[in-house]
């Protein structure tokens, strides 16, 4: 059975999400089509505004934890990896003909678990 405190977290991080990957999407809306920018470029560019923008919130409202400087060099390695991960997924996707919006949903569905356990046991701990 899953306790109430894990399930309260688990709820704020999937509220959270779903607004970042709204943003995410609706950026790469913007970016590609309506700007006409490269695909991946603009991947790169509105994963590291949500993330900047994720920090904070996650910081505060999923995990309850206060901010430090240790907290922040980690949540940085956290984000480079993961996005260089994504990156590679997406662009692989797209060698696969994926539309880009669902090749951006189908990396961020696929990595919210991993993102999840890695900011909790490695970033926010």
């Amino acid at each position: 059975m899953i306790s109430r405190a894990l399930f309260m977290t688990l709820t704020r991080y999937f509220s959270v999400s779903i607004g970042v990957y709204v943003f995410i999407l609706g950026g790469m809306y913007l970016i590609v089509d309506l700007l006409q920018v490269d695909k991946v470029t603009s991947y790169i560019l509105v994963y590291l505004f949500a993330y900047l923008a994720e920090y904070a919130v996650t910081l505060t409202f999923v995990f309850c934890n206060e901010h430090h400087w240790l907290k922040v060099l980690k949540f940085i390695i956290h984000t480079a990896v993961f996005l260089v991960l994504s990156t590679l997924l997406f662009r692989a996707m797209l060698g696969w003909h994926v539309h880009y919006l669902i090749a951006t949903f189908a990396v961020a569905v696929l990595l919210l678990p991993f993102r999840y356990l890695s900011n909790k046991y490695l970033v926010y701990r």
